[in-house]
C-alpha cells in the first residue's frame, strides 16, 4: 500500500499539481504568440485544479477562452487552438468548426491538443472531413487530477461506458500514462496486482512502457511500494449499497463533481447556485467526511460552541489584544462560521431527503406485500 500520510499527502498532491500545471503551460506555449483557445466542457473543472484561467491566459498567452460548442466560437484571433480529449464526436465538431470558418473566409491556424495524444483515428477523421491539412496535432499527457491529499482522480466519465460495453481499450494507455507519472515522482512501484480484464492490460501496457527503466523516488514525496487494481465489474454490488458516512450521502444528495459540490437556496440561503470545494482544504469537512452521518450534527454542535467560544475571547481584551485577535484569529473563525453554517444547512437537507427515500421505500414495500403474483405469495419481509 502507499506509505502516504497527511502531510506527504498534501506534499504529493502540491507538487503533481504544479507539475501538471506547468506541462500544459509548455503546451500552449509551443503555439507562439497570442492564441484563443477552446477547451472542451468536461476538462473546464479538472484543468482549473492544475492551472487558473487567468494563469492559461498570462502564463500560456491565451487571448480568450471558449467552451467547445456545436457552434464555432466567435474568435477573430489569428490562432485558434482546441484543448480536448482525442475521441470521434469531438474531432468532427472541429472540422465542422473549421469547414464553417472557411466558408466565411476567415483566415486562422488552427492547433488541436490531443489528450492524451494524436490518434490514427483522429487524423483519419480530419482527412475525411477535408480539413487535415489546415490543423497541427500536438500532444497533452493529463493525468491524475489531484482533488485531495489522498484523492486523485482521471476523471473520465465515459470509461465505463467505453471499456466494459463498448469493448473500446483506447483510454487504457491514459491509466497507464497516469500511474508513469507518478513514479516519476515517487519512484517506480515494486509490487503491482490487479484482478480483471482491464487491470491485466494496463500490467502489461506499463511493462512495455517502462522499457525496463526505473525512476528514483523523490526525497520528499512519500514512496508508494504496492499499487492494486480493480476492474469494475468484478464487484457491482458495491456501487449498490447505500452510503452513510457524510461525504457519501453528501454525494448521493447533491452530487459531488470533480471535488465541488453545488449548493442551492436551501443550503446557501441564496436563489443561484453556489459551487463550493469538498476537500480537506475545508477543516470541518476534513473532520466529518469519513463520519457516520448519525455522528455528524452533535460534532458540528460541538464545533459550534468552539467557535462561539473563540468568538468570546474578544471580551474584556486590550486594544492590543484586540488588534492581534483581528489580525490572526477573526479570519479564521469568520471563515470556519461560513463553513459551519453551509454544513449544517446540507446535513439538515440530507436527512429531510434519507427520511423521504425511506419513507418511499416502506411505501413500495408495502404495494409489493398486497400484490398477488399468480402462483406465489409474497412472505412477510
Amino acid at each position: 500500500m502507499a506509505t502516504v500520510g497527511a502531510d506527504s499527502g498534501a506534499a504529493l498532491q502540491q507538487v503533481l499539481k504544479t507539475v501538471s500545471g506547468e506541462l500544459l503551460i509548455n503546451t500552449l506555449q509551443l503555439v507562439d504568440g497570442s492564441k484563443d483557445l477552446v477547451i472542451e466542457e468536461c476538462l473546464i473543472q479538472p484543468l482549473d485544479y492544475i492551472a487558473s484561467a487567468s494563469r492559461i491566459k498570462t502564463a500560456g498567452g491565451v487571448a480568450k477562452i471558449y467552451k467547445l460548442l456545436p457552434q464555432s466560437p466567435q474568435s477573430t484571433n489569428k490562432q485558434c487552438v482546441y484543448l480536448m480529449r482525442a475521441t470521434v464526436p469531438n474531432m468532427t465538431l472541429v472540422a465542422n468548426h473549421i469547414n464553417c470558418d472557411k466558408q466565411q473566409g476567415r483566415n486562422c491556424r488552427y492547433f488541436v491538443i490531443c489528450i492524451p495524444r494524436p490518434v490514427s483515428v483522429v487524423e483519419q477523421i480530419l482527412e475525411r472531413e477535408g480539413v487535415y491539412g489546415h490543423i497541427k496535432l500536438l500532444g497533452f499527457p493529463l493525468g491524475l487530477i489531484p482533488l485531495d491529499s489522498d484523492l486523485y482522480s482521471l476523471e473520465l466519465p465515459g470509461f465505463f461506458t467505453k471499456f466494459f460495453l463498448d469493448g473500446d481499450s483506447s483510454w487504457t494507455y491514459s491509466i497507464c500514462q497516469s500511474i508513469l507519472h507518478i513514479e516519476e515522482l515517487c519512484g517506480t512501484i515494486p509490487h503491482i496486482y490487479g484482478q480483471g480484464n482491464c487491470a491485466e492490460g494496463v500490467q502489461k501496457m506499463l511493462t512495455l512502457l517502462r522499457g525496463g527503466t526505473s525512476c528514483a523516488p523523490h526525497p520528499k514525496l512519500p514512496k508508494i511500494t504496492h499499487l492494486f487494481l480493480f476492474d469494475r465489474d468484478i464487484d457491482y454490488a458495491t456501487v449498490l449499497l447505500t452510503q452513510l458516512t457524510y461525504s457519501g450521502l453528501l454525494d448521493e444528495t447533491f452530487e459531488v463533481s470533480c471535488g465541488k459540490v453545488s449548493y442551492e437556496r436551501n443550503v446557501k440561503g441564496k436563489a443561484e447556485k453556489v459551487r463550493i470545494i469538498a476537500n480537506s482544504s475545508d477543516p470541518v469537512y476534513k473532520e466529518i467526511r469519513d463520519t457516520h452521518f448519525s455522528a455528524v450534527f452533535s460534532f458540528l454542535k460541538e464545533k459550534a460552541q468552539q467557535l462561539q467560544s473563540g468568538y468570546d475571547k474578544r471580551h474584556g481584551m486590550s486594544i492590543e489584544g484586540m488588534k492581534n485577535f483581528v489580525a490572526n484569529e477573526l479570519k479564521i473563525l469568520q471563515q470556519q462560521h461560513s463553513s459551519l453554517a453551509q454544513h449544517i444547512g446540507a446535513c439538515e437537507v440530507i436527512k429531510d431527503y434519507s427520511n423521504s427515500s425511506i419513507l418511499h421505500l416502506h411505501n413500495t414495500l408495502g404495494r409489493a406485500k398486497s400484490s398477488k403474483i399468480p402462483g406465489r405469495t409474497l412472505k412477510n419481509i
